[in-house]
């Protein structure tokens, strides 16, 4: 149960993640990333986007379907890490409660803080013009793209640094392979 609890708190976290089937695991929870990020002061509250422009510019970016595929994946990540006894009326609550959410209305007020009405309005016109639509129409393959790209070099450069401390992970797994042995050995159950 543990597990479910802190997976439900890194829910918010998770919009941050690029839209992917693995996503990375972060060394700090959320709220602690974002902490170490460059502070820049908020907007002043008289001068931020308001809510009608927030709505449409998720709605440019079609953040209803990219927020429907990352609760299924977060749906998924959760069945996986949990108790494998929870019933399925549990899942099915779970996901009918997180259909219910208004994830907008939240995120609405972040919005808000960091960007001003005139910023907003010129965003919305670049996303509003071809070139925003083309961004747009292209930037899920963009991202795809980058994502098997970047793994490619994670798998390079895991081979060569592996290569380099062959000798090093040869001695540890024979240490942990012995350490193994020794304890089936004394409690062979």
């Amino acid at each position: 149960m543990r597990k479910l609890i802190l997976l439900a708190t890194l829910l918010p976290g998770s919009f941050a993640i690029a839209q992917t089937s693995n996503p990375p695991k972060p060394s700090a929870p959320p709220a602690l990333a974002v902490a170490k990020q460059a502070v820049v002061p908020p907007v002043d509250p008289a001068h931020a986007a308001t809510p009608a422009q927030v709505r449409e510019y998720l709605s440019l970016l079609h953040f209803d379907t990219m927020l429907s595929r990352l609760l299924t994946q977060f749906l998924d990540a959760m069945k996986s890490a949990a108790p494998p006894y929870l019933p399925d009326s549990f899942w099915d609550d779970m996901k009918t409660t997180l259909a219910k959410v208004d994830f907008i209305s939240g995120v609405i007020p972040i919005y808000q803080k960091h960007i001003s009405s005139d910023d907003m309005t010129a965003v919305l016109a670049f996303y509003r013009s071809p070139a925003g639509q083309h961004l747009l129409e292209n930037q899920q393959a963009m991202s795809a793209e980058s994502q098997a790209h970047f793994q490619e070099i994670g798998a390079q450069l895991g081979e060569e640094v592996a290569a380099r401390h062959q000798d090093e992970i040869l001695a540890a797994q024979k240490k942990y392979e012995d350490r193994i042995a020794a304890q089936h050995s004394i409690n062979p159950n």
